[in-house]
Order: structure tokens, then sequence, then C-alpha cells
């Protein structure tokens, strides 16, 4: 079977390697397709009588090929920061592109420096920890908290990195957008506008348009006072019920004995379903990359439809 071909429509790039010679500059060239731009898969298929062959290889003047970090333009940055500071109500929503791009810190960072609520979705779930004093909640229809969902309703100015703004996390896109403003940063242009049309898109990668916008809050030397919203109180006040004593076991009960016993070091990883759900719903994650979702397939598909419903 050509492998090769046959996962093109899925990867971002897909090479059959036939000559030896052709390994050393392939492997660096995949790991170049997979880091420029969105981050997707790259197959490299190597046939095993290429595996068994020698060649001649130099590590002395090999080296990685420069990956391209797309650059925001100057003006965008400043009118993103134009409209937070003028925002009634602004937030930032955390999305995985944030934890793809290795932009966590510089993503709290900039919250901190303008005192501005966070929310995430669930694949940004872990970009910042569950109980940081501007982590409000994670937004969505399944995989959500009610805190997350109230202050985000309740926002006139979203800045949005790395979101894709997919139905399991938008729900009804008009009730979604309301009248608030959209700030979308995000390194493929295809996402931009797609599902919400934003105010504001940028398209460029998310560590490098966050950096921007923290040297451009520290040239205008930005000192905010503290948010007023109390996110700590709003985050216990609508925190979902775990401490059962039901038996059989409630799936609530479980996971919270799983918060109280795990420390913050622990790396989960979740299957689809109503564990991935409940997961998504009541797991308390703390760093970054320490919890390893599938947030592409439905949730729901096979697992909890009944038979006459399932496709």
């Amino acid at each position: 079977m050509n492998i090769a071909e046959v996962v093109k429509p899925l990867t971002k790039k897909s090479y059959c390697i036939k000559d030896p010679a052709m390994v050393p500059w392939v492997f660096p060239r995949g790991f170049q397709d997979h880091e420029g731009g969105q981050a997707r898969a790259v197959l490299i298929d190597l046939p095993l009588d290429v595996q068994k062959e020698e060649i001649e290889y130099d590590p002395e003047v090999d080296a990685p090929l420069p990956i391209l970090r797309m650059p925001p333009n100057a003006k965008q940055i400043q009118k993103v920061v134009d409209m937070l500071l003028t925002a009634e109500k602004p937030i930032m929503l955390l999305g995985g592109g944030v934890l793809v791009a290795d932009a966590c810190k510089e993503f709290v960072a900039l919250a901190e420096a303008l005192q501005v609520p966070v929310v995430t979705s669930y694949m940004g779930k872990s970009g910042i920890p569950w109980n940081h004093p501007l982590m409000a909640g994670h937004v969505g229809i399944q995989c959500n908290t009610r805190s997350g969902n109230q202050v985000f309703l309740d926002s006139t100015v979203v800045l949005a990195v790395g979101a894709r703004f997919n139905d399991r996390h938008t729900g009804d896109i008009k009730v979604y957008k309301g009248s608030r403003k959209f700030i979308h940063v995000d390194i493929d242009p295809g996402q931009i506008g797609k599902n919400i049309m934003p105010d504001l898109g940028i398209c460029a990668d998310a560590k490098v348009t966050l950096q921007a916008l923290l040297d451009e809050v520290k040239r205008r030397n930005v000192k905010r006072p503290p948010t007023k919203l109390d996110i700590s109180q709003i985050r216990a006040k609508m925190e979902r019920k775990t401490d059962y004593d039901n038996i059989p076991i409630k799936p609530q009960r479980v996971f919270k004995e799983i918060n109280d016993f795990f420390d913050e070091e622990t790396v989960f990883v979740t299957c689809i379903g109503l564990n991935q759900i409940w997961s998504g719903q009541l797991q308390k994650i703390s760093k970054p990359r320490h919890y390893l979702d599938c947030g592409g397939p439905d949730p729901w598909v096979g697992t909890c439809r009944p038979p006459s419903e399932r496709k």
C-alpha cells in the first residue's frame, strides 16, 4: 500500500523515502513542515530496504532548518491594546493554539499586566492554573465550568488566541457572539472568520503576538488596578457539587478523589465520551501540557447516544 499517498488528505505533508541519501534532508524538513504555521501531522514513510542501508552523515555540519514564526502587524498590536484598555468588560480566551505555540507564560503575563479575566476552550485546558486569581473557567456546552460560561457571557470584548470557535465550544453562535466584540489571533488564515467574524483578525504566531502585546503594554507603561471581579469567589460559588456519598459511587465523587489525591505534576490523558466530559467539567489542572485530551472527535458519537442515533 502506498501509505504516503493514502494519508495526504489527513496530513500537512507526506514523504516516502525511496533513496537512503534523502534521509538527512527529509527528517529536518518534516519537522520544519510540522512546526511552521499551523502544527499538523507530517508522515515520513521509511521502507524497510531503506532502513537497512548505510549512508554518509556528518552531524557536525548538520543543523535544524529555520522555522518561520509569522509576526503580527504593529498597528494591529496597538489596536488590540486600545480595545482592551477601553473595554468595559474585557476577557481573554485561551485556546489550544496557545499550548501548541508554547505561549502560556506570555498569555498569563499579559492577562496579569492588564488585569483581564481569563477563560479557556476545552483544548486550552491546563494553559493557566485552575486556581489562578484571573482564571474564570472553561467556556463550552459540554466540557465547561459554570463560572467560565457566566464570565464570558457577561463580557463586552474578547481577545481569543489560538481558538477555533467550533460548535462544542460555542453552542448557538448568536448567543455566543451576542453584541460583544471579538479579536481573533490564529496562525491559520482559514480560521479567521470561519465560524465567527471578528472585529479584528490577526493571522500570526500566538507566542510572537503575545510577546508583541506585552512589549506594547510595557511601552505605554500601563498600570491597571486589580480587576473588580472577584474571580475566585465566582468560581467557588458556581463550582459543581462533587462530595456525593451515594452508593454506587457518582462520577463527580470519583473526580473529587482524583483532584484530592494526585499532585500538580501528574499528567492526565482522556479518551472520548462521558469520561472526557466529566473530566473537562471537574478536573483541576495546574500546569500546561499536563492534560492531554482528544478534542477533535465528537465526544458523543458511539458512546452516549443510543444505537439508533449513532453515526
